[in-house]
């Protein structure tokens, strides 16, 4: 083809023509970077008076709409200008064509970049991603225009070059498999909404604590809460086992669980000296914690602590009312009988429901000693040596 162009004996209007291709393409190339690119930026993001030079700065917008629009005049005049020899025609078009399939692509791949970046500001209250999305579409983009490119270098049809594709599609499946999983897992893990940025996600066999900060194609990134970072494939989150906390901060209200072990040998009935100390406890609040008749029998003094308890957590406004509150005993063992407290406090970030939970146990261990009630706990060595001096 080019030996044919080289070896072609152009008569003047043939270089006239050949010329007029260039300089037409190059004069309209020139008028739309210096006036009428910057008209279409303004028109696109749909206002006059906004700043599209500092567009134009970050992403050369206006040096890509002119070669598109100097590459398009190139072709068209190639292909309607007279005298335009055939064997150069033969070169021109496909490469005109190639290189404004090219710059087109360029230019999505940018604009693509660009919607990311201004959702990624404009969504900061937001926590769904779609970074996977954006480079999905990239690749797709991408091979849309390689194709393209490489049929109309070849002078064949674009389905002519996807069927010899076919036959390849072994190879292309087993090159791109990892990229396929992470396509589906991104989807699926985005359409589902089983996380998203921001999330508190834990995989205890990864040793992954923390937020989630990307959410990309391939991986995952999470920052953990020792302030180390981890990169993990999406499709992770489809096929591995993980716990996703945010439905509780969403819910409005995180659990307590914490149990107190009372030593089972203080358990006894209510006698008159222990009467007499819970009326003293019941001096000492403003709230009436619990009503005691003393017609009752056989009622013991874990059956009234259990019962105070439950109306102390319900006086107070930092636990949740309408979720469940609840003092129960779980099965006794070697450590004693354990008083498991199970309510929902109503501040859900972590200090605030960490000091919550630390009041709650502060003031009920030592109300225990109203109740006669003995907190187990195990011997130290300090209790072992006052045994031994006791006993010299």
């Amino acid at each position: 083809m080019f030996d044919e162009w080289f070896s072609h004996n152009m008569s003047l209007a043939e270089s006239l023509s050949i010329a007029g291709i260039f300089c037409g393409g190059a004069l309209v190339f020139i008028i739309f970077k210096f006036f009428i690119s910057r008209l279409i930026v303004r028109k696109l993001i749909g206002c006059a008076s906004c700043h599209s030079d500092d567009i134009n700065k970050k992403t050369r917008v206006y040096n890509k709409i002119a070669l598109i629009a100097g590459l398009l005049t190139a072709l068209i005049l190639t292909n309607y200008l007279p005298y335009v020899p055939t064997a150069v025609m033969k070169v021109m078009v496909p490469v005109n064509t190639s290189l404004l399939i090219a710059t087109v692509a360029w230019f999505i791949l940018n604009f693509l970049d660009t919607v990311y970046s201004n959702y990624s500001l404009r969504a900061r209250t937001s926590n769904l991603s779609i970074k996977g999305y954006m480079q999905l579409a990239k690749i797709v983009v991408f091979s849309s225009s390689l194709v393209l490119i490489v049929a109309s270098l070849a002078d064949k049809s674009p389905f002519i070059i996807l069927s010899s594709l076919g036959a390849a599609a072994a190879i292309i499946l087993f090159l791109f498999q990892h990229t396929l999983i992470s396509l589906v897992a991104n989807l699926q893990v985005s359409s589902s909404n089983a996380i998203r940025l921001g999330d508190w996600v834990e995989i205890p066999h990864l040793n992954i604590d923390g937020i989630v900060t990307d959410l990309a194609l391939h991986t995952t990134t999470v920052q953990n809460w020792d302030n180390t970072v981890s990169s993990v494939p999406t499709k992770t989150f489809i096929t591995e086992h993980f716990t996703n906390w945010q439905p509780m901060f969403s819910s409005g209200g995180r659990r307590i669980k914490r149990s107190i072990f009372i030593d089972q040998q203080s358990l006894r009935f209510v006698d008159k000296e222990i009467a007499a100390s819970l009326n003293t406890l019941s001096n000492l609040t403003t709230l009436d914690f619990f009503e005691f008749d003393e017609t009752k029998v056989l009622i013991s003094n874990l059956t009234i602590f259990r019962e105070f308890v439950t109306n102390y957590l319900k006086s107070r406004p930092d636990i949740r009312q309408d979720m469940t509150i609840m003092v129960r005993q779980g099965a006794p063992c070697s450590e004693g009988l354990p008083v498991e407290i199970y309510c929902f406090t109503s501040k859900v970030s972590w200090i605030e429901h960490e000091t919550i939970q630390a009041e709650i146990v502060e003031f009920l261990i030592p109300i225990t000693h109203y109740f006669f009630l003995r907190i187990y706990q195990k011997p130290s060595g300090e209790d072992v040596a006052s045994v031994l001096t006791a006993n010299n």
